[in-house]
This record gives C-alpha cells, sequence and structure tokens, in this order.
C-alpha cells in the first residue's frame, strides 16, 4: 500500500479516501453500511472544519449535512463556489433574452434547498420579492432562520404549491427535473405554468446526452433515445430526500416537444449551467 499517498488523501477527503483502501478488506455485503458510516463521520468533520475556519461571506453556511443534499458534496467553499457560478449563468440566460435583472417583482426559486442559489441571487434584484418553495423542510427551517429576506413553502410530492395563479414572473428550478419520474415532472410543469404571470421566465435545468452520454449503460443509453426520458432509481440513497427524488435524463427532442405543451421553448443550451446540465429557458404562451 502506498502509505504516502493514503496520508495526502485523508488530508483532502477522508470519508472517500479511508472507504477507498478499506473496501480492499471489507466484505461486498458490508460495503453500503461502512459507506454510510463514514459520510456521517465526514459530515462532522466538516462542520468542524467551518467552525474552526471563519468565512468570508456575510451570510452564514448552512451545516455540511444539508449541503451535501444539494450540492453533493459536503465543502462550504465549493457550495459557494457552484451557488455563485449557477447565479452567473441565470442571469446569462436572462441577458440573452434581451431581459434585464432589475426588472423581475416576484421570483421563485423551485426547489431552493437551503439556498445555494437565492443567497447570491438576491442581491442582483434588489426590487423583487422572493420565494423559496422546497420539500425539504429542515432546508427550509434553515432558511426561514439566516435567509429571512424571502418567504419559503413547503412542497409536497404532488401540487399544487401555496401560490395564488399568476404570482410569479421569473421561476427558475435548478437540478429538480432532473430527479422526478415523467409522472411527476407533468404535473409539475403544468402547476408552474399555473403560478406563472402571462410572459414570464422559467429557467429550468437537464440532464442532458452532450454531458452525460458517455456516462449511461448502452441499454441505458438506447432506452433513452427511444424514449426521450430516463428514470434511473439509485441502489443506495443517502441523502435524506425521499424515495422519489432520484435521477433523470431528457433528451432536447423530447423537452421541446413535451415541455414545449405547457411553455414556449426559448431556448435550450447544452450545459448552460454550471458547464454541466442543459439550460432550458421557457415563457408562458
Amino acid at each position: 500500500m502506498d502509505y504516502r499517498r493514503l496520508e495526502g488523501d485523508l488530508l483532502l477527503e477522508p470519508a472517500s479516501a479511508t472507504y477507498k483502501y478499506l473496501k480492499v478488506v471489507v466484505p461486498k455485503s458490508k460495503r453500503p453500511y461502512l459507506k454510510s458510516k463514514l459520510f456521517r463521520a465526514d459530515l462532522m468533520l466538516t462542520d468542524l472544519r467551518d467552525r474552526i475556519s471563519a468565512s468570508k461571506e456575510s451570510l452564514p453556511f448552512p451545516s455540511a449535512r444539508l449541503r451535501s443534499r444539494v450540492h453533493g458534496a459536503t465543502g462550504r467553499e465549493g457550495f459557494a463556489e457552484v451557488g455563485q457560478r449557477v447565479t452567473d449563468d441565470i442571469l446569462r440566460l436572462i441577458a440573452d433574452e434581451g431581459r434585464a435583472a432589475s426588472q423581475f417583482q416576484s421570483v421563485l426559486d423551485f426547489g431552493c434547498g437551503c439556498g445555494r442559489i437565492l443567497r447570491y441571487l438576491s442581491s442582483h434584484m434588489p426590487k423583487a420579492e422572493f420565494f423559496g418553495a422546497d420539500i425539504d423542510p429542515e432546508a427550509l427551517d434553515w432558511c426561514r432562520s439566516h435567509l429571512p429576506f424571502a418567504k419559503y413553502s413547503l412542497n409536497k410530492e404532488n401540487p399544487p404549491m401555496d401560490f395564488a395563479d399568476d404570482s410569479f414572473d421569473l421561476i427558475y428550478g435548478i437540478s429538480v427535473f432532473t430527479h422526478l419520474d415523467e409522472s411527476l415532472q407533468l404535473r409539475w410543469l403544468e402547476e408552474l405554468r399555473r403560478v406563472a404571470r402571462t410572459g414570464a421566465l422559467v429557467i429550468t435545468t437537464a440532464h442532458g446526452l452532450s454531458r452525460y452520454e458517455e456516462r449511461l449503460k448502452k441499454e441505458q443509453l438506447g432506452q433513452l433515445k427511444k424514449d426521450g426520458i430516463l428514470f434511473v432509481r439509485q441502489k443506495m440513497k443517502r441523502d435524506g430526500l425521499p424515495d422519489f427524488y432520484q435521477t433523470t435524463f431528457h433528451t432536447r427532442e423530447y423537452i421541446e416537444e413535451t415541455w414545449g405543451r405547457y411553455f414556449k421553448v426559448l431556448t435550450y443550451k447544452d450545459r448552460g449551467i454550471d458547464d454541466n446540465q442543459d439550460a432550458i429557458v421557457m415563457t408562458t404562451r
């Protein structure tokens, strides 16, 4: 074993590095348990690091556990960097449609989580009233306490949301439809259409072929190209989110045709959000 390399790995990513080396000697049947325990240890270590090292930002950061649910990683710096990059991408998509960020009056962060984007985008729209909606009550409680400039609403698995018709002139949902099966997606698209004002911009994302084609198995890729949508269940969930929240992939053609029944699709940009997920910009008809 390369102990010098192990020492370096442990300093950077203690939980994943420990699993990498221990799984060689741990029986396969016990590895999910080991992974779960190491993940919990990683959350504790990350929170401890956060307390020791002060942040330069004025707004507080959520716990490592809450960050991992929306970010897939526990680190504070990565959470902030992605939040800022996604905010820049949203502003760029808005500008590309000939809109000014300052013109929006009522903004919904659909799937706000613990405010990874909300904390940054709100400063670019000082006149807008912000709202966040999510299925995670713990994340919403944190937002209410630490990001009180917005109002928050708890979603259920199915619509409706606690908002009146024609409530918002900007709605964005980053990495939401990338986790819902087709029937849920269609119900939520109908709901977003209900709460969007005439002429509103609706920005969402998809796991598209430009980024994920090489990551899919041959049979999965074939199914995706045939149906336009692929819903994949994880073998072991540890994100603390409901079982219906899995992983979904789309083709551009499917989105333009199927989502186009609910909204007018203005722009489809490959890897338009954080050079990762495809960006879809829509408006009400």
